[in-house]
């Protein structure tokens, strides 16, 4: 699917971003899979939380007072079940949650909510991916974020039909708006609206 190929490429960039201003190799164009549970060369296995100045505003969905997500696998970080919506696709292809991270695709009826989900070397490189992927964002013309704190703990960027963020070690996008080719197209208000639920009911 299109929007599949979007998440690869906010992937992509995301994990150039921070090998580029970390020196530190997080997997993403490594040849194969990191086994689980194995940190990126010259790194200690991350915990789940990390410290950073708060966001100075309201945080989204009360995201930082959610649940520190832990663990590795499909149903750990991305649930069957989330609210009204019901897992429908799982693509692993990107090697695991360590190696570029895992994709899932959410509906309940209306449009699909596509969410990826990655395990980063620190919290602070958690942090420069939601900017990578940000910057990403904006370079392939999607809109322009309502709402965004950078380098705090946790970091976000919210725009319409999309947000992504940070917690701990992990970092998160979630996407309801549809695509064509690797362009974001304008999220409808059926878009926001699937997005908000999703979001609302989304345990981390």
């Amino acid at each position: 699917m299109a929007e599949d190929g979007l998440f690869d490429a906010l992937a992509r960039a995301a994990f150039k971003f921070v090998q580029e201003k970390t020196g530190i190799d997080l997997g993403a164009g490594a040849t194969g899979p990191a086994a689980p549970g194995t940190p990126a060369s010259g790194t200690a296995a991350p915990g789940p939380s990390g410290s950073g100045p708060a966001p100075s505003g309201t945080v989204p969905y009360g995201i930082s007072q959610r649940p520190m997500p832990s663990g590795e696998t499909v149903n750990q970080l991305l649930p069957q079940t989330v609210g009204s919506f019901t897992r429908t696709r799982v693509n692993d292809r990107f090697g695991g949650v360590r190696s570029g991270g895992i994709f899932a695709g959410y509906s309940d009826g209306g449009p699909e909510v596509r969410v990826l989900v990655s395990l980063a070397g620190t919290a602070a490189a958690a942090r420069d991916q939601v900017r990578g992927s940000r910057d990403e964002t904006q370079k392939l013309g999607g809109a322009a974020p309502m709402a965004e704190s950078l380098g705090t703990e946790p970091s976000y960027s919210q725009a319409p039909g999309g947000i992504v963020w940070s917690r701990g070690a992990y970092w998160f996008s979630a996407s309801a708006n549809g695509t064509e080719g690797d362009m974001p197209l304008p999220a409808t208000p059926d878009d926001v609206a699937a997005l908000d639920r999703f979001i609302r009911a989304f345990p981390y």
